[in-house]
């Protein structure tokens, strides 16, 4: 909304729309103004700049399967040829849960025991996680299962 210099000379302005922004107004001497009719945007630009919960737990996660090197929130890990493998294929499967058995039948060729699978799963949280003993990208399911947190 913009008023021309004979708008403004004949009475005092008076603008009041709650839906509207911001709002242009030309004076007199010809240079353009905005008015901030936000109140909420107004008292916002002087409240400090919190990130919230969930921009404060975002996880960069990089896989790089030649190189067998994961790098999370900028730490590098190198994995051993195994540790890569099964974090390759958890994180194809990222948001689903993972058999104990398809890890076996894809990774192991189906000839290997539950105990593989376990220490693979163990060496890897003992390289990536924080706390091995409470894990936050590797997590066991019920059943027999695993999924990756990222």
């Amino acid at each position: 909304m913009s008023l021309s210099i004979r708008e403004q000379c004949k009475a005092p302005i008076h603008i009041i729309n709650k839906y509207c922004d911001n709002v242009n107004v030309s004076i007199l001497i010809q240079k353009n103004i905005t008015i901030n009719l936000d109140p909420i945007a107004y008292l916002m630009q002087f409240l400090p700049l919190q990130k919230s919960k969930a921009e404060e737990e975002v996880i960069h996660f990089q896989l790089d399967p030649p190189n067998r090197i994961v790098i999370i929130n900028n730490r590098e890990i190198e994995l051993s040829p195994r540790e890569c493998e099964v974090l390759q294929f958890l994180y194809d499967f990222k948001g689903g849960i993972v058999k104990r058995e398809d890890l076996i039948n894809s990774i192991w060729g189906g000839i290997c025991s539950d105990a593989n699978v376990y220490i693979t799963i163990q060496k890897l949280r003992e390289k990536i996680e924080d706390n091995p003993q409470k894990p936050e990208y590797i997590v066991t399911k019920k059943g027999g299962g695993y999924l990756l947190s990222i």
